[in-house]
């Protein structure tokens, strides 16, 4: 083999092998930068699909996360008017109770006045039938019956149903007085 100027060996085709090594090189590296292009293709690809999964499940999670809260609050809403009708039923029974407990006391003092009513007409009866001939007397027995009327009136409530069933005024007793009226007033001994 010759030998150069330097003292190493020289191959004749040495120039050639050369070019075969860099040619070689050459296609290495076109083959790793190509392979380097594709692989970053597909990777880019590969993470344009993973962010558009990670949208549609960030978008599927805010729509459960939407239709929960919304569920939330139908059940808030009902929950709430539940509540609000119990109120409303309890202000109604006390209502209720108080309207009943006025009533009570109305119809009470009503029929004290009754009670005390008949009992001046009981009194006004037995001293017309002591003197029947009294015109006074019999004046005062005419008022007093017409007063225990009125004050049956009031504990019936018979003008009250008279004006919701429009019927006529209620006849005023004449002369004479019905026997089935002041009999429970006269004493029977």
């Amino acid at each position: 083999m010759p030998v150069d100027a330097e003292g190493m060996d020289r191959d004749p085709t040495g120039d050639i092998r050369a070019v075969e090594d860099w040619a070689t090189a050459l296609v290495a590296a076109a083959a790793a930068l190509a392979g380097s292009a594709v692989t970053g293709y597909f990777g880019v690809l590969a993470a344009r699909r993973q962010a558009d999964a990670a949208r549609e499940g960030a978008q599927r999670q805010a729509d459960a996360a939407w239709n929960a809260a919304l569920r939330q609050a139908d059940v808030a809403w009902n929950s709430a008017l539940k509540q609000a009708e119990a109120q409303l039923d309890v202000m109604r029974e006390t209502l209720h109770a108080e309207a009943a407990a006025a009533q009570r006391g109305v119809r009470r003092t009503a029929y004290v006045g009754f009670l005390g009513r008949t009992e001046q007409a009981r009194q006004a009866v037995l001293a017309w039938a002591a003197a029947p001939a009294s015109a006074t007397l019999r004046e005062r027995r005419d008022a007093a019956l017409v007063a225990v009327d009125e004050a049956l009136n009031v504990l019936c409530g018979w003008k009250a149903r008279r004006r919701s069933l429009r019927l006529p005024r209620p006849l005023r007793w004449r002369y004479p007085i019905p026997a089935w009226h002041i009999s429970p007033l006269i004493p029977t001994s």
